[in-house]
């Protein structure tokens, strides 16, 4: 098994119906299906300097403000959620029963105005283990334009301190800080 998957099995993780919501807080059914009974496994999805042009990362930003209200709009998606935006990256790693690529790239084309087509063409998609093992190398600064770039360590603090704040870290992500 997966270190996400180990996490889960050791975790009190929950699931949309345990909090008693349905889809995005209304009693309605996931689009995604039925999982109730699945466990939640890291996912990531991400936009950088190595998958996407500059006019698509420009596009992209994320203000702390709107960061935050990203993170409040994804609690019926995934129980756990963390949003890392720099000028060179706007990733977003969930713990969720729902890993469709489509569903996330559809999502962020929404909330950027773009075409869904777009995200879909320059996002990279990364589940369990290898979504942990990408955050370590980010945070090593082994993933920068500059490798052993120090900086990006603090970015990835502050993006786990805002998910604490937001209070959207579940088991899953908080075992990755």
């Amino acid at each position: 098994h997966g270190v996400s998957e180990r996490i889960y099995r050791s975790s009190s993780v929950g699931t949309a119906s345990d909090r008693g919501t349905g889809w995005h807080g209304q009693a309605s059914a996931c689009p995604c299906g039925d999982r109730r009974d699945a466990p939640a496994d890291l996912f990531h999805i991400g936009v950088t300097h190595r998958s996407a042009p500059l006019s698509v990362r420009e596009g992209l930003h994320a203000s702390p403000e709107k960061q935050r209200t990203m993170l409040a709009r994804l609690a019926d998606l995934a129980p756990g959620r963390m949003i890392l935006a720099t000028c060179e990256r706007l990733e977003l790693y969930a713990s969720t029963t729902h890993p469709e690529a489509s569903v996330w790239s559809a999502l962020l084309a929404d909330w950027f105005h773009f075409r869904p087509e777009i995200i879909s063409r320059y996002a990279v998609v990364r589940r369990g283990d290898d979504a942990s093992e990408h955050l370590m190398r980010v945070a090593a600064g082994l993933d920068s334009r500059v490798v052993g770039e120090p900086h990006v360590l603090g970015q990835v603090r502050m993006a786990y301190l805002q998910a604490v704040e937001a209070q959207s870290l579940d088991p899953v992500l908080f075992a990755l800080g």
